[in-house]
């Protein structure tokens, strides 16, 4: 058991298991559109860039941007642990070796990703006289996070194969995956209110409250299943998997509810973000 919860701490902590549950949804987006699920260069771009990503992020606080010598000082200063530089180097690696084989088209949308990417993370953004995080800013956060996940996993497989869909399924497509992505940020954002507040960062929880913050949530996600069921109204997604795409939309909105200020480290890491593979899950077995 002690051994298994090491591998599960690794996967979920070293950030291996976000990087699936992403994947997770760029393949759950092939699925509903009939595109065949590989594991193509592209997938595996999406897989290693977003397991260093995260890791990049959580180190970010403490690398400075003051010039070129403190960012590298900064960098060899992080200590990271064994298993973080293993599992960095391999997706390194996969990451240089999948661009080789990305189309151009698609390599310009992991760009706009990766910036929007790089402004939540560091201060980047001039704003009254310093210099900000995009994190920072209580009504530019989560959307532009939500708006990263659509691109990847959304536009990337429609674009990825050229399919001839109208404007109107992708575009609702891409708002549905983002108020889904939307909506299980709530649970994080209340996990870390505390931490916000003594900083001083204005998010939703702070601002709002935990109440309201669970209450935008829910009717955040609401309205992601009404868009869907313009798309099924439209004959642009079939029946059985709107019904799977809305479960997995209730176990999201179960989160919302459940979620609480204290809470375990597994709950938002864990269980919050499986949701994504729950979902890959659900829409399988509505094509089956």
């Amino acid at each position: 058991m002690h051994l298994l919860k090491r591998l599960i701490d690794f996967l979920v902590f070293g950030n291996i298991y976000i990087a699936a549950c992403v994947l997770a949804l760029y393949f759950a987006t092939c699925i509903i559109n009939s595109i065949p699920v590989a594991l193509s260069p592209t997938a595996v771009f999406i897989f290693s860039s977003t397991c260093l990503y995260y890791n990049f992020h959580h180190h970010s606080n403490n690398i400075s941007l003051r010039s070129l010598n403190a960012m590298i000082a900064s960098f060899r200063s992080l200590g990271l642990s064994r298993s973080e530089k293993v599992s960095g180097g391999i997706c390194i690696l996969l990451l240089l070796y999948s661009l080789i084989y990305i189309p151009a088209h698609i390599l310009f949308i992991f760009i706009v990703s990766g910036l929007f990417s790089m402004m939540y993370s560091l201060p980047l953004l001039p704003y009254k006289g310093k210099v900000r995080r995009l994190r920072e800013f209580l009504h530019f956060k989560l959307p532009f996070l939500s708006a990263s996940y659509a691109l990847v996993t959304v536009l990337v497989p429609l674009f990825e194969y050229r399919l001839d869909i109208a404007p109107g399924p992708v575009f609702l497509q891409a708002i549905s995956r983002a108020l889904f992505i939307y909506g299980l940020c709530i649970p994080f954002e209340i996990r870390d209110l505390d931490k916000e507040r003594k900083w001083g960062v204005r998010t939703i929880p702070v601002v709002y409250g935990v109440r309201a913050t669970k209450m935008i949530g829910i009717l955040i996600l609401l309205l992601s299943i009404l868009f869907r069921h313009i798309l099924y109204r439209n004959g642009w997604m079939e029946w059985p998997v709107v019904l799977a795409l809305d479960a997995s939309f209730v176990v999201a909105m179960i989160w919302i509810v459940w979620a609480k200020t204290q809470q375990s480290r597994y709950y938002s890491k864990f269980f919050v973000d499986g949701t994504m593979i729950l979902q890959l899950f659900f829409v399988y077995l509505a094509v089956l």
